[in-house]
């Protein structure tokens, strides 16, 4: 997804052999498509699968908020929109402005997750993408999270989401310092403490393997708050570092185990996302600093 000079969003298809191609999804195609022609605003959440391209949009029109969750089909190029910012307003109730809404989606087996959090509220909703109803294809599966022991507020707005296993929404809640997992229908987990490891995580990505996958920067700690959980065992970690998170403990790989092209600064990496390659040999990861998108891989030298 890039934003073109004098605004607008054009969302491209890369390979390694390539050049970056054009998909037809835009910020002016969404606007048409739910008939604002001359909306301005941005994709601001986006997620993918083999046949699809999700998003959530916003912006406005004439001072009126213009706002709408849908889907794309890569092959056909349609857009459909699956709901204006009314039913969106609906789904998320009365506790919520739509227009001071943060959103994050994120695609898990057959769910697309839409998270749209405020310092009002939060709320979940669900994309389907095996419905052909289009009226129902994006719902809200539950009112609350249920929860075992510590209630999340997810009120904040340091989180980082990504896919988990089976349908599953993994949440990095950096404020409190733990990281979550929901499942389709609320139940809520705390699986790890983020507390003490650097502040610039990646969003997390599971594997196949059950593995939860984090990039970690160098830089200032997560600070503990009173009801954060206890630090996670970890040892010394020359950050930057991959992070593999199973069986209740992480795995790491620091800057030494880092090699990329000779004349990249690796020790300056600042992966913002970490999203599972098709074939689940690795991860697809962006470096916002430098504007680079990568492969990573682990392997043995």
């Amino acid at each position: 997804m890039q934003e073109e000079d004098g605004g607008g969003d054009h969302v491209r298809r890369l390979s390694d052999l390539d050049a970056p191609l054009d998909t037809g999804l835009s910020g002016l195609a969404i606007g048409r498509a739910i008939g604002h022609p001359l909306v301005v605003g941005n994709i601001q959440a986006l997620a993918a699968d083999a046949n699809r391209l999700y998003f959530f949009f916003a912006g406005a029109d004439h001072g009126a908020t213009v706002a709408c969750a849908g889907w794309f089909d890569i092959s056909t190029g349609n857009i459909q929109i699956l709901a204006d910012a009314a039913k969106l307003a609906q789904l998320i109730g009365s506790r919520q402005t739509l227009s001071i809404c943060r959103p994050e989606m994120a695609a898990s087996g057959n769910v697309v997750w839409l998270w749209l959090h405020s310092l009002a509220g939060s709320s979940f909703l669900q994309i389907d993408p095996t419905d052909a109803n289009l009226a129902t294809a994006i719902s809200r599966p539950f009112d609350e999270l249920t929860v075992d022991l510590v209630q999340p507020d997810f009120t904040h707005e340091d989180y980082a989401a990504g896919g988990g296993a089976d349908g599953s929404l993994l949440i990095e809640d950096r404020w409190l310092g733990a990281m979550w997992q929901i499942a389709p229908r609320g139940h809520t987990l705390q699986i790890a403490s983020l507390t003490s490891l650097p502040h610039g995580l990646s969003a997390p990505a599971e594997g196949a393997d059950g593995k939860i996958a984090i990039f970690a920067a160098a830089g200032p700690a997560v600070v503990p708050r009173e009801d954060s959980p206890h630090p996670p065992t970890i040892g010394a970690v020359n950050y930057p570092a991959l992070l593999l998170y199973h069986d209740q403990q992480f795995d790491s790989f620091g800057q030494a185990t880092l090699h990329g092209q000779a004349d990249f600064p690796v020790a300056k990496l600042a992966l913002s996302a970490l999203v599972l390659s098709p074939d689940q040999s690795g991860w697809i990861a962006y470096d916002p600093p430098t504007g680079e998108l990568f492969r990573l891989r682990l392997g043995t030298r």
